[in-house]
């Protein structure tokens, strides 16, 4: 008897089984459905990922791989398969800024990165099957085809964005100015970073470790003794660092004084509108229980953290800009949850 070859709907109803007999419950209809139609199916709402054996990890490697040979493009969950490989214009296809992200992520996930600047992203890996956290991890271990993918993605996403500028491209700040118009679309976390990055370009160590965190990671990055204060700049180098400081305080302090433009959240992230939201109550010196938080915003010389904060201390326009983004905070988590498995 000759068997039929399975389809991309046999595959999700399998992917649905695995995980279905410990009870997880899909956002995808077609799956969900189909698993209502089990009599021994018994949605569990305390299923953990973790609860997966060996074999059924194994199983979903096949799946995973057969499905990812039925794909069109690159999509999120494939970027496994890419490890020797490098994606062609085809296979890289198109996708929506979360998307780029999630891929992009996922290429230091596998090796057990965690992504603690990013925490919803970070809870996506987390319900990912093959996600391992390292505590050794080290972005060496990325291969030398993931590291060009890696680059062909951020070159995709920037190109959507329309960004003229974005982290990595300062290498080309040593002997050319850049102008205001070129940090348009930049948020106030990546021009941070931009700024940042040309103390790391001479390969400057950082005082703070959300700098040297990410840094790390980069691959043109080479450590050396000198912190950022004994960096020597060219005259275009400082001249680019003040141009984006200036940039930086001046998005900084418009969200207490000016109307919040539907520009400003359009195509940001979860992640980066809930930094983009804590700058507000960082003014008033809120002190933040999350680690990274506290360390990136202790990092501004305008902080000063004060314990007797309350939410009273904000304006009615810093409440309303708050409460704004949040809901689109919200909104971007579960897009990110209703992603790829």
């Amino acid at each position: 008897m000759q068997l039929r070859p399975l389809t991309t709907l046999d595959l999700k109803r399998l992917r649905g089984l695995v995980f279905g007999h410990r009870g997880r419950r899909f956002d995808e209809a077609v799956i969900q459905d189909f698993l209502l139609t089990r009599p021994w199916y018994k949605p569990d709402p305390h299923y953990k990922v973790a609860s997966l054996n060996a074999v059924e990890r194994t199983n979903m490697d096949l799946i995973k791989e057969a499905q990812w040979k039925r794909h069109a493009h690159a999509e999120p969950g494939d970027m496994r398969f890419y490890q020797t490989n490098v994606l062609t214009k085809k296979e890289l296809g198109p996708h929506s800024a979360l998307e780029w992200q999630i891929m992009a992520g996922e290429i230091e996930a596998w090796y057990g990165k965690r992504f603690d600047d990013q925490p919803w992203l970070q809870s996506y890996y987390a319900e990912r099957y093959w996600y391992h956290f390292r505590a050794d991890y080290s972005p060496r271990r990325v291969t030398s085809a993931e590291r060009t993918n890696l680059g062909a993605i951020t070159k995709a996403e920037k190109f959507q964005r329309r960004l003229a500028l974005a982290p990595g491209d300062m290498a080309l700040s040593q002997d050319s100015a850049i102008s205001t118009g070129m940090l348009r679309g930049l948020n106030l976390y990546e021009l941070r970073l931009l700024r940042n990055e040309i103390y790391a370009r001479h390969g400057a160590r950082f005082g703070t470790s959300w700098h040297q965190d990410y840094f790390d990671g980069q691959p043109w990055y080479r450590p050396r003794l000198a912190l950022t204060a004994q960096v020597a700049l060219s005259p275009f180098e400082k001249r680019n660092a003040q141009l984006i400081q200036r940039a930086e305080e001046t998005s900084h302090w418009q969200l207490a004084t000016e109307s919040l433009s539907p520009a400003l959240l359009q195509g940001l992230l979860a992640d980066d509108a809930r930094k983009l939201r804590n700058e507000i109550y960082d003014r008033h010196g809120k002190v933040f229980h999350d680690r990274w938080l506290q360390n990136y915003f202790r990092s501004q010389s305008w902080y000063r953290p004060d314990p007797k904060f309350r939410d009273r201390l904000l304006s009615s326009t810093e409440r309303d800009y708050a409460a704004r983004i949040q809901t689109y905070e919200e909104r971007g988590r579960s897009r990110l949850m209703k992603s790829a498995a």
